[in-house]
């Protein structure tokens, strides 16, 4: 028998991205654009319980992240901050 912790992590779940602002970032090495994971059980269409974490990754050259990963919270929201250079 699987326990709680268990369970959850073992289930399927969407993860719907989006950025704000989602254009006009300038590749100037200060302009920045927040990207948001937001994760869904793919049951219900319900945030996940809060403490997921969600890594990002950014191609070589292509800017940097403010971290590797986020950890959701109550909403199943985990949010980076990307900087384009």
């Amino acid at each position: 028998m699987l326990d709680q912790e268990t369970a959850r992590t073992a289930q399927s779940n969407t993860v719907a991205m989006s950025a704000s602002p989602a254009t006009n970032v300038s590749a100037d090495g200060t302009s920045t654009s927040t990207i948001t994971a937001t994760v869904n059980s793919t049951a219900s269409g319900t945030p996940v319980v809060a403490g997921d974490t969600v890594h990002f990754t950014v191609l070589p050259g292509q800017g940097t992240l403010s971290s590797a990963y986020a950890v959701t919270n109550s909403n199943g929201v985990g949010p980076v901050t990307y900087t384009a250079t």
